[in-house]
């Protein structure tokens, strides 16, 4: 009727270190006892502590990751003030009307096909965003294509083009390679990698507009204008929104700087949500601690 005898207490290898054994107090010895002849216990320790700690760096590196990529995005890489959408093409009349209303508030524009294409994979397709300007000589002043170590690409010639990385690192494209892609007709379009751009936000792939005309028999449709204001004397961006919505030929106007508002406050609440990641891990680590501490 009486409990099982409890098994003989085995003395661990700190123990025979005299000189550290004595000068610890009496919960520490029975804490480090604890961990070094209970398996179980300390295993539960480190995983409990690992887990905890996993979470600590996965928040602070989720806020790392994100932090700047407005700022990398819209000033390094996507370098105009603003884009402006057509209703119809590009024609003469409409630059004529643009060039009046822009007069004097902008340095330049260039005008440019901006399209969801398909691109097609092994297994399945991925959705990108094909460019295609109608000058490619300037379009640095626009789009500042650079590898991730900072070197400039030269805009694609001819039967090339020019992709962000994310696509070279989820599904491996390297400069040589031949991609297709697919419009909403299945219009498809061959051309070979001959860069792979730095990029944050969405997946990009561009392409020469005589490439374009080669391989889908037209020329491009041109509704966007991506365009630079005047630095000196200062254009007010928002007052140059205001002036292309009133025109018949414009149907949207997106000014950069209102985008990269936009996605700092997204960034804002992605803090709140990182700093409650942090103080639960933060919490659990003490509770997990203690808790064997008090076993």
């Amino acid at each position: 009727m009486r409990p099982k005898t409890p098994q003989a207490g085995k003395r661990i290898f700190l123990e025979r270190i005299p000189f550290i054994w004595k000068r610890l107090k009496f919960l520490q010895k029975v804490s480090v006892r604890n961990v070094f002849r209970y398996k179980k216990r300390f295993l539960m320790m480190v995983l409990g502590i690992s887990g905890c700690t996993a979470l600590i760096i996965a928040g602070f590196g989720i806020n790392d990751s994100v932090s700047n990529v407005v700022s990398h995005q819209y000033e390094e890489i996507t370098v105009y003030d603003m884009s402006v959408t057509l209703k119809d093409a590009y024609t003469e009349t409409v630059e004529g009307t643009l060039n009046q209303t822009l007069k004097n508030k902008v340095t330049s524009y260039n005008v440019v096909m901006e399209e969801n294409v398909d691109l097609q994979l092994e297994k399945g397709v991925k959705s990108v965003s094909l460019i295609v300007p109608k000058q490619t000589e300037n379009m640095q002043s626009y789009i500042d294509l650079h590898t991730l170590d900072g070197k400039p690409i030269t805009y694609p010639g001819k039967g090339e083009a020019v992709i962000s990385h994310r696509l070279n690192m989820d599904y491996g494209y390297e400069v040589g390679d031949v991609i297709e892609l697919q419009d909403s007709d299945f219009r498809p379009i061959k051309v070979t990698v001959s860069g792979i751009m730095q990029n944050f936000v969405g997946n990009y792939v561009y392409i020469h507009p005589d490439t374009y005309t080669e391989q889908m028999g037209q020329a491009a449709e041109y509704k966007t204008l991506y365009v630079n204001l005047e630095e000196n004397p200062f254009v007010d961006a928002h007052e140059v929104s205001a002036t292309l919505m009133k025109l018949e030929d414009v149907t949207a106007v997106s000014v950069n700087e209102d985008t990269m508002d936009r996605f700092e406050s997204m960034m804002a609440s992605i803090d709140y949500i990182v700093l409650l990641v942090i103080l639960c891990a933060a919490a659990l680590a003490f509770i997990v601690i203690y808790n064997l501490t008090n076993i």
